[in-house]
């Protein structure tokens, strides 16, 4: 038995009525390399995270975003509400 008895071929583009992948997509078949890349000063901006962390005041209010970031507010269902003046 066939696959093709119990399986159609879908439509990728409903506009043209291809069956393959984009070009984008062709080109480049994963886009996971892309995202584990990231950006080319990243180790250096966590080398800046780890002293940052280690200044009272920024582990502080480190801290205090980690802990409310994870809670939601009552009100309207967000993490925190930041509020300044103009």
């Amino acid at each position: 038995m066939a696959w093709k008895k119990y399986f159609n071929d879908a439509n990728l583009s409903p506009i043209s009525g291809e069956k393959v992948p984009n070009f984008a997509k062709r080109n480049y078949s994963s886009y996971l390399p892309d995202v584990y890349t990231g950006h080319p000063n990243r180790i250096q901006r966590y080398f800046q995270y780890d002293q940052m962390d280690s200044d009272s005041e920024i582990n502080a209010a480190l801290d205090i975003l980690a802990e409310f970031s994870t809670q939601q507010n009552k009100e309207n269902e967000t993490p925190f509400d930041i509020v300044f003046k103009d």
